[in-house]
């Protein structure tokens, strides 16, 4: 979890440019206005604005480059300073980002490697991912977009030994995204047929390579208002007693889009079939999004308007029976309500606002101690449940089982220490800083997709397994062996394995499974043991298997030379940094191994009065490694296994960064 916290406005003048420019065509300027307005109000503006090339070429004749990103940016916060009693922080965000098409490649169903062959291919890679080669992608795919605008207005009023907090917000995002979902190249192969005679059966009339190109619309809004008063009854008890609600409303439309080309009226598009190519396969259901261009029009697939609306109450309270020690006890009190309206369903209607909407009620509870042993050194541990709440599927024709899915639920448990040494080297403060922090969660009713019972329903849902053992040991220190010399350490221990008794239909394709065929070489499955756990009588069994795109043991290394000594007014510092992440599974039923990396970046820094330049590189050593993966569409790929598309991380980037901030 990452705490962004704003700058607040300063009560004397201040004001700031910052400029980036590196390779890559990377450019960017930031500029910040703070200081008094008129009485008691203060003020901050500032403005940003980046652009970028990627750092992957595109192979395609006329292709450029991958993953151009642009930025623009502006916020202004409005604030009391203190000659009032009360406080109040308004604060306006505003941001729009292009982001051109992602650098990724495509493993294939040509690719596999295990599985099982029931389709006449192999059903899943096992192994390290390959290394990329040149990437091919369409030059003309669209850039997406998003928009970002949020309003936040705190107000604190002191009454007398207690504080009243009132917190609003409104927050509204959308983003429209473009995918080459046939993983680029020429795209994924097809078979042609005749209404009246092959569809139903017999050979294909040609065979023929097209590209599906998707659309994903999404727009949130977002209101919530939280109130709390917190205070200290007698000498050792402080209160805390709140009130909250929100209301989510969540938009989202994927279209989608493939050339009708030569197809005459009476031809359809149908799956590709690896044991008999000429053989007709299933009728594509993407003959209904047959457009001329489908870089330029797309017809809706699938889509739906999700309303949350949630409120409840919390408390806490604290015991210092003396200064270095603290018990609070904490519960949290909520109703969720979920209503679902289907507006479009593998592109045909879908069923509206007909199913109910339904509520989820949770209380939470935490306890938690803390006993600074001593000037330095900190000792804590905490217990306390967590919940996310169900929903409704968006699917026609599901029986009342999986229409619904339950909510997941988890007890975190905490044990650790923090020390803090603020001498300098001079004075014994080799050892700067410790922590260590041990923790096991319980996760119960895991939300995972799977494939239904439900006739007819081809379409992935989202379902409940039996849940998650996540044990880990994360660690992080700051050494000064020297003056000029500082060292900084972190390493995680991240060990994830399913429960027993959890089942994964949607890996059934990955194991190659089906209603005939139990057996696969790298998975174990039988009968599901989860109500509604899949179509097939068999379903894969993820006991102890791996949190997919999980790393287990990533560490950091940082390394600081700063020399005492100045040069014409100007001191410097050299700073180093190594990331690693291990190897990850893609799936918990293991096979492909992804996201092994190891960066190395490096930064000098000259700074002087108001000046601050630094000469920067990332990922100085060109390191190539897999960010991410996605899987193809279930309803593109009836009749072969669905690929998996590769989303490569950023490579080597170098340049400067030049910061000047006057007053405050």
């Amino acid at each position: 979890a990452v705490h962004y916290v704003s700058a607040a406005p300063t009560e004397q003048l201040e004001a700031g440019f910052r400029v980036d420019a590196g390779t890559d065509e990377l450019i960017g300027v930031q500029g910040v206005l703070s200081g008094p307005v008129a009485g008691p109000l203060l003020a901050r503006v500032a403005l940003g604005y980046a652009d970028e090339a990627g750092t992957w070429d595109n192979a395609t004749p006329g292709g450029g480059t991958l993953g151009d990103r642009a930025r623009k940016s502006a916020s202004l916060t409005l604030a009391t300073d203190g000659s009032v009693p009360w406080s109040a922080v308004l604060r306006l965000r505003y941001s729009r980002a292009s982001a051109g098409t992602s650098a990724y490649d495509t493993l294939a169903f040509t690719d596999f490697n295990c599985g099982s062959r029931v389709s006449g291919a192999w059903s899943y890679y096992c192994g390290e991912v390959p290394e990329s080669g040149a990437i091919t992608l369409p030059p003309s795919l669209h850039d997406s977009k998003s928009r970002t605008r949020q309003a936040l207005l705190r107000v604190d009023w002191p009454l007398g030994d207690w504080n009243l907090v009132s917190e609003s917000s409104v927050y509204v995002a959308s983003a429209q995204v473009f995918r080459d979902s046939s993983g680029g190249g020429d795209g994924v192969l097809m078979g042609v047929c005749n209404v009246t005679s092959t569809c139903n059966g017999g050979l294909v009339r040609r065979l023929e390579r097209r590209q599906l190109i998707d659309q994903f619309d999404t727009t949130v809004y977002e209101l919530s208002q939280e109130l709390r008063i917190d205070g200290r009854v007698g000498d050792h008890f402080d209160v805390l007693l709140g009130l909250f609600g929100w209301r989510n409303r969540f938009d989202f439309l994927t279209s989608a889009g493939i050339a009708r080309g030569q197809l005459a009226a009476d031809e359809r598009l149908t799956g590709f079939l690896p044991a008999t190519p000429l053989g007709v396969g299933p009728v594509l259901a993407i003959n209904r999004a047959l457009v001329d261009d489908p870089f330029d029009e797309r017809l809706p697939r699938n889509g739906f308007l999700e309303r949350r609306t949630s409120w409840g109450a919390f408390a806490a309270l604290t015991w210092a029976p003396w200064a270095s020690l603290h018990l609070r006890g904490e519960l949290r009190a909520s109703r969720e309500r979920v209503r679902l309206d289907s507006r479009h369903d593998s592109f045909r209607p879908g069923f509206g606002e007909a199913v109910d909407p339904v509520t989820f009620d949770s209380l939470l509870p935490r306890l938690s101690v803390d006993w600074q042993a001593t000037d330095t050194t900190t000792l804590y541990a905490s217990i306390a449940q967590g919940s996310r709440s169900g929903g409704i599927n968006g699917q026609v024709g599901l029986i009342e089982s999986e229409q619904y899915f339950g909510e997941e639920t988890n007890w975190t448990h905490e044990l650790g220490m923090r020390y803090a040494n603020k001498n300098d080297h001079a004075n014994g403060g080799l050892l700067r800083s410790l922590s260590l922090t041990a923790f096991h969660i319980d996760w119960k009713d895991t939300q995972i997709n799977a494939f239904p019972n439900s006739p007819g329903v081809l379409a992935q849902v989202v379902a409940n397994t039996a849940g998650v053992q996540t044990r880990g040991l994360e660690a992080s220190l700051e050494l000064q062996p020297l003056d000029w010399l500082a060292v900084e350490g972190a390493w995680t221990r991240i060990d994830t394995r399913f429960a027993a008794g959890s089942d994964s239909p949607g890996d059934n394709a990955a194991c190659g499974l089906s209603v005939r065929n139990g057996a696969s070489n790298f998975c174990r499955a039988g009968p599901p043991r989860i109500a509604a756990a899949g179509a097939s009588p068999f379903v894969a069994y993820i006991d102890a298997g791996p949190l997919p795109r999980v790393p287990s043991r990533p560490w950091h290394l940082g390394i600081v030379i700063a020399p005492g000594h100045r040069f014409q007014g100007w001191a410097s510092q050299l700073r180093a940094d190594v990331n690693h992440r291990d190897d990850m599974y893609e799936r918990p039923v293991k096979g492909l191994v992804i996201g092994g990396r190891t960066l190395f970046d490096l930064g000098l820094t000259l700074s002087r009065d108001a000046w601050r330049i630094q000469f920067w590189a990332k990922n100085l050593t060109d390191a190539r490694y897999v960010q991410t993966t996605a899987t193809g569409v279930p309803l593109y790929f009836p009749s072969t296994p669905r690929p998996v598309y590769l989303f490569r991380g950023d490579r080597r980037r170098i340049g400067f960064t030049v910061n000047y901030t006057v007053g405050g």
